[in-house]
């Protein structure tokens, strides 16, 4: 630090100026973690999409394998060179969950995973190393864009394929009265009922807790910090209770008079809590008087959206399923086809722009993928999926006169999984079909048992789907775990 004095112009007052020459504190400090440690000689970058905008999960979209050893040492010495994070606990309010995976492969054999977050307060993650961040080093974050782009760099492929996924686990968590209600918003839990009593589990296994009995139906609220109920004698089937997830406390919620849920399917049975609420976990959806409205639980009084009465009158063959972000509405009317609108979504009554049109028959199914892109429909015997925003459609399989009783997406809006049985034969006779979006490829997933129906897609990382059984004398409520991703 140094001093130097001057005088004003303008009479005998003297300004002190003071010149501070501050350089970072050096990491790595002797004997320090290094984020990237050893003789890397491989790199593979992998960008991640971030969870905004829509409702889905991250995904994989572009890799690149680096070969080259002094590109590869200059990028690990970078990383490890940036100043270490300092202070409490920092707001990062931007960060969607967009990052780079780096994956440096050592000379023995070794693998050290690095995550470079885009948003939000970038940060650079090689635990138990101390973090850094992006901000102290304005050329690392172009290199490593510019080679995940570059020469050598492929598309990313999706992350499950029907043609090869597997299951890793079956648990049975209910086996007289069950039924698989929800994946919760992180996959960190899961809700289920057994005879009427309400659990909450932690999905990756311990101790189920009970929340309530008595309980008709459930679903988790946004973070899993609440549950949406609906008691098995409420007076009105819209007199719901939210129950505190850690504490168990509960009060009333009342849905408007005549209000229907509505979810992303259609046309497989009354959506129950969980399809209204897996939109976005934040609102409950439903139809009232030809309006769309959503409720937050959280706080029913204070945050409605309510749209205008674009809707259709209620009619035998009507189908109404609302996309993940609640954004935009698909509505099947026979004569009129597939028509999306826009929701308008905001707390006054607005909405309705035709967003697509398509004229087809005989539709008795709607889906909408997490993306809000693509709807899946079955139309006479066939399912087709419709991009809504390009208008492109194909058909993706055949249904061979089958009845659909379930139907999910994972969370990359890539594999749809449909519960198919035999028309007029029991649901307890259903198998689960997986079919890849693209058309390239479906086939049945073998499970220890028939009878899946309801199908709940974890909507975080996709590796649980709960699973309610149909018996000839009972339910049951199953989880099947599926293998683990990189991201």
């Amino acid at each position: 630090m140094s001093l130097s004095f001057a005088s004003a112009t303008d009479g005998g007052t003297l300004i002190l100026y003071v010149a501070i020459d501050y350089t970072p504190p050096v990491y790595p400090a002797p004997g320090s973690i290094l984020r990237v440690p050893g003789m890397p000689v491989m790199l593979t970058i992998t960008q991640y999409s971030g969870m905004n905008p829509g409702f889905g999960a991250l995904r994989p979209l572009r890799t690149v394998t680096v070969g080259n050893r002094a590109t590869v040492a200059s990028l690990a010495d970078e990383i490890n060179r940036l100043p270490k994070l300092t202070g409490g606990p920092i707001s990062c309010p931007l960060d969607d969950g967009s990052h780079l995976t780096l994956r440096f492969g050592d000379a023995d054999g070794s693998h050290h995973v690095v995550t470079v977050n885009l948003r939000g307060c970038r940060l650079v993650v090689a635990a138990p190393a101390l973090a850094g961040w992006l901000f102290d080093d304005p050329k690392l974050l172009p290199r490593l864009i510019a080679l995940v782009n570059g020469a050598g760099s492929s598309r990313a492929r999706y992350v499950f394929d029907a043609r090869t996924l597997r299951i890793v686990l079956f648990r049975l968590f209910a086996a007289t009265g069950g039924r698989f209600l929800s994946t919760g918003q992180n996959g960190q839990h899961l809700l289920y009922l057994s005879s009427g009593t309400l659990l909450m589990a932690p999905a990756g296994g311990g101790r189920a807790r009970l929340l309530a009995r008595g309980i008709a139906d459930a679903s988790f609220a946004i973070d899993d910090l609440a549950v949406l109920a609906r008691p098995i004698h409420a007076l009105h089937r819209n007199d719901l209770l939210e129950i505190d997830t850690k504490t168990g406390r509960a009060h009333a919620l009342y849905l408007p008079v005549g209000a229907t849920l509505v979810g992303r399917n259609a046309g497989i049975g009354q959506p129950g809590l969980g399809d209204a609420m897996a939109c976005d976990l934040q609102y409950v959806w439903s139809v009232v008087d030809r309006r769309l409205a959503g409720i937050d639980p959280e706080r029913p009084n204070g945050d409605r959206s309510v749209t205008a009465a674009f809707l259709p009158p209620q009619a035998p063959s009507r189908l109404i399923a609302v996309s993940g972000t609640g954004d935009q509405i698909a509505v099947y009317r026979p004569g009129v086809g597939n028509t999306v609108r826009n929701c308008g979504f905001s707390r006054v009554s607005s909405g309705g722009r035709l967003v697509h049109r398509l004229h087809v028959g005989g539709v008795s199914f709607l889906s909408w993928a997490p993306d809000d892109t693509r709807l899946a429909f079955r139309s006479g015997d066939s399912v087709i999926i419709a991009n809504v925003t390009t208008g492109a459609i194909h058909s993706l399989l055949s249904l061979r006169g089958q009845t659909i009783h379930g139907a999910a997406w994972d969370p990359w809006s890539h594999v749809p999984a449909l519960s198919v049985g035999p028309t007029g034969a029991p649901a307890w006779q259903s198998h689960f079909e997986l079919i890849n979006a693209d058309g390239t490829g479906a086939r049945v997933l073998a499970l220890p048992f028939a009878g899946a129906t309801e199908l709940r897609w974890s909507a975080c990382r996709g590796q649980t789907i709960g699973i309610t059984r149909v018996m000839p004398h009972g339910t049951q409520a199953w989880v099947v775990s599926l293998p683990p991703n990189a991201a």
